[in-house]
């Protein structure tokens, strides 16, 4: 078997095989005879039909096509092992089809026929040390304590009636809401209730339905229409005209409990208010700092990746876009909260599959583009991590799993290695290049693509941390 490699441009590499003809010989004498022995003809015994009548049963050219496909399943993985400073990502590929192929194909001939298969990119990486970006620095919140506070004060209110006067913003109300479909007139379930007490904002309710309830008495009924947004969490209903009755049935408003230290203690492991402030201060300067920490590693990163040159695979595109889809499909979940029967079938829809697949190959290739600049680094700078840093941190993530027997280890020592592999190449490019901070983002400034979880950590981010105020997460406080 002879082999010929040709470049070919994203990657790929064309295979032109020749295969002498005693190969196809070969697998068509021992596919016939294999027949022969369990083929029943009428007439005859189990392996004592003529060849010629064989063959007739069972065709000659399907039994050419079977010949065909064991020549490239021998072939294609020996051309290949032929090859061993190649790194395929995918599988071969026919340049030409079966079909065509099977016109120039003779039993017991000379066979050529070409194969591409993806490769390893072979991209030309630009220089990654002294360069200038700019990054946007995140600020500290200087009234995140308190908000966070009075939030918790809104929890632990004592809810008291209203009297003398009629529904304001922030009241606790009491409702009974109708909720119809427009054009069809018919009530939507979902948004129809008896009962439902809400905060008189729009954290609480529709702003429609706040406004027409602001001023209200109790006892009154007030109507509305209006189209729903995206803010809706069902997606059938985004765009559908409804109209809403309300009926105000009580009215309440929270007395806030004070706030001093036995209030910190009932919502913290902190024994005094000035303590739990401290920590929440903290806490909000150093998420401020890790935020503006990851706009000027996404910057320079960017900056970088905008001038690479070279083709990226299609095998790795789409496994990267396979694995954003998955992710979107998890937040549409999560958001809209369907069960999997909903979601199965909102993803049976090929429109919306194509939609999702297109906008998500932009972010699969700056997140290989990433991947790849940051291997760079660590190959080029000699960032790998000693086997004392994998061991350590390995056994620190072992720690803290619930049951670290179900972990496989080869797997969690290659996380770890690349986990710490990524943070050292990030730690070099902030040092060996120069950051100019700006209160807002620059120009152009595109959010850090997340790296694969084989590839890199996957942490929550600063603001992920911002919006995650449990009272379990404001405990290393301990808890608020």
């Amino acid at each position: 078997m002879k082999v010929t490699l040709e470049k070919r441009p994203d990657s790929k590499v064309c295979f032109a095989i020749e295969v002498e003809g005693t190969a196809s010989q070969e697998l068509y004498d021992k596919l016939l005879s294999d027949l022969m022995r369990r083929v029943q003809i009428p007439g005859f015994r189990p392996g004592k039909a003529p060849k010629h009548m064989v063959i007739r049963d069972l065709g000659a050219e399907k039994l050419k096509a079977n010949v065909l496909e064991q020549l490239f399943e021998r072939c294609l993985p020996e051309a290949l092992k032929q090859q061993a400073d190649l790194k395929p990502v995918g599988q071969f590929e026919l340049v030409q089809n079966t079909e065509e192929l099977l016109k120039t194909f003779e039993i017991g001939q000379v066979f050529r026929f070409d194969a591409l298969i993806d490769v390893e990119p072979e991209l030309t990486i630009p220089a990654y040390r002294g360069i200038t970006v700019q990054a946007e620095k995140v600020e500290p919140d200087p009234d995140a304590a308190a908000k966070l506070l009075h939030t918790y004060q809104k929890r632990k209110a004592t809810l008291v009636p209203v009297e003398g006067r009629p529904a304001a913003l922030d009241d606790v109300v009491i409702i009974n809401q109708t909720t119809t479909d427009s054009d069809a007139g018919t009530p939507i379930d979902a948004l129809c209730g008896t009962d439902i007490q809400a905060d008189l904002n729009e954290s609480g309710l529709f702003p429609e339905v706040v406004n027409i309830l602001v001023g209200a008495e109790i006892g009154q009924t007030v109507s509305t229409a209006f189209t729903l947004n995206e803010k809706i969490n069902d997606p059938n209903l985004i765009g559908k005209s409804v109209n809403v009755d309300v009926t105000l049935l009580d009215l309440k408003h929270r007395e806030l409990p004070p706030l001093d230290d036995a209030f910190a203690q009932s919502i913290s492991d902190k024994q005094t208010l000035a303590e739990l402030q401290e920590f929440l201060v903290t806490r909000d300067r150093d998420q401020a700092a890790a935020q503006t920490r990851e706009n000027a590693q996404a910057a320079v990163i960017n900056h970088i990746i905008a001038t690479m040159d070279g083709g990226i695979p299609e095998t790795l595109i789409r496994n990267e876009v396979e694995h954003i889809v998955n992710e979107k499909a998890t937040r549409i979940r999560e958001t809209f909260n369907l069960n999997e029967k909903d979601l199965r079938r909102l993803f049976q829809d090929e429109e919306v599959i194509a939609q999702i697949v297109d906008s998500s190959r932009p972010e699969a290739i700056a997140r290989i583009q990433r991947t790849l600049l940051l291997r760079e680094v660590v190959s080029k700078e000699s960032l790998d991590p000693t086997p004392e840093e994998i061991a350590q941190r390995t056994q620190s993530l072992l720690n803290d799993l619930d049951d670290p027997q179900n972990v496989d280890p080869k797997k969690l020592q290659e996380f770890v290695t690349n986990q710490l592999a990524t943070e050292r190449a990030l730690e070099w490019l902030l040092t060996h290049n120069t950051i100019e901070y700006v209160s807002s983002p620059p120009p152009g400034a595109d959010p850090q693509p997340e790296a694969t979880p084989n590839l890199e950590a996957v942490s929550p981010t600063p603001e992920q941390d911002r919006a995650n105020d449990s009272p379990q997460s404001l405990n290393n406080a301990d808890e608020l």
